[in-house]
C-alpha cells in the first residue's frame, strides 16, 4: 500500500487508519463513488482493470472550529500488485 504525502497528511489530520480504508476497499466497499464508477469497478474486477474508491473523510480544524469534508481516492492497479492513496487531483 502506497500514499501520496497528500493523502498521507489528510488521513493523519482526519485521523483516519489507511489500513482500515484499505480493509473496505479491498472487501469492495468503494465508499463515495455513484453507479457508473460501482459498474466500472465491478466490470474491472472481471477484467483485470484498475479500481477505484473515493471516501469523504470529516476533517476538524480547530483553528476555525469547523469540521469539513474532504476526499480521498483509493486506487489498485489492474494488475492488483500496488494500491494508492492519494487526493482527486493527484489521480
Amino acid at each position: 500500500m502506497r500514499s501520496t504525502r497528500e493523502a498521507l497528511a489528510l488521513l493523519q489530520r482526519a485521523g483516519v487508519s489507511s489500513v482500515a480504508l484499505a480493509n473496505r476497499h479491498a472487501r469492495g466497499d468503494w465508499g463515495d463513488i455513484d453507479g457508473p464508477l460501482r459498474t466500472l469497478n465491478e466490470e474491472a474486477l472481471l477484467n483485470k482493470g484498475e479500481v477505484k474508491s473515493v471516501y469523504k473523510l470529516q476533517v476538524p480544524y480547530p483553528e476555525t472550529s469547523r469540521t469539513l469534508e474532504e476526499t480521498l481516492c483509493c486506487v489498485t492497479d489492474m494488475h492488483r500488485r500496488t494500491t494508492t492513496f492519494m487526493l482527486p487531483e493527484e489521480y
